[in-house]
């Protein structure tokens, strides 16, 4: 299936489908998005996830996959393009905040960090800062172009 970067006219959607998939989305606007990139079937939204870029820092955020489409390895294909397209926009270290997909992303290269040696810019987010809980794990991958896409 084919990945797209999404368009800020399809915001209200995507804000909708995660929403339905019980993420936070107070911190979404359409004055502000973050970049999101998708996988649609027949044009509807199935897999879904944020990125947030601060010079060679990123977070992701906001990653969903419909419940009928998990285990079909469309996050996998999602997070790596994302981790894609953030090397080659100067990302060097990549960042995010889970509740539930520490699994998965340590499966991915993700290791957990102490949100105490976050990046400034990554702990002043609303995403790092008041909408996941202190619980969450936070981890952080260092990307770069060796990485293989498919």
């Amino acid at each position: 299936m084919e990945i797209f970067k999404e368009s800020i006219e399809n915001i209200d959607e995507i804000v909708s489908f995660l929403a339905g998939n019980n993420l936070p989305v107070s911190d979404i606007s359409i004055s502000d998005p973050p970049l999101f990139f998708s996988i649609r079937l027949n044009s509807v939204l199935i897999a879904v996830i944020g990125l947030e870029m601060f010079g060679d820092d990123g977070l992701l955020r906001s990653f969903a996959v419909s419940k009928p489409y998990r285990g079909q390895h469309l996050g996998q294909q999602l997070v790596r393009f994302a981790e894609h397209y953030a090397v080659t926009h100067g990302i060097t270290t990549l960042y995010l905040l889970t509740t539930t997909a520490s699994m998965f992303f340590n499966k991915l290269g993700y290791t957990p960090s102490s949100r105490s040696e976050a990046p400034k810019k990554i702990s002043e987010t609303a995403e790092f800062s008041t909408l996941c809980p202190t619980s969450s794990a936070f981890l952080k991958k260092k990307v770069g172009t060796e990485q293989h896409f498919t």
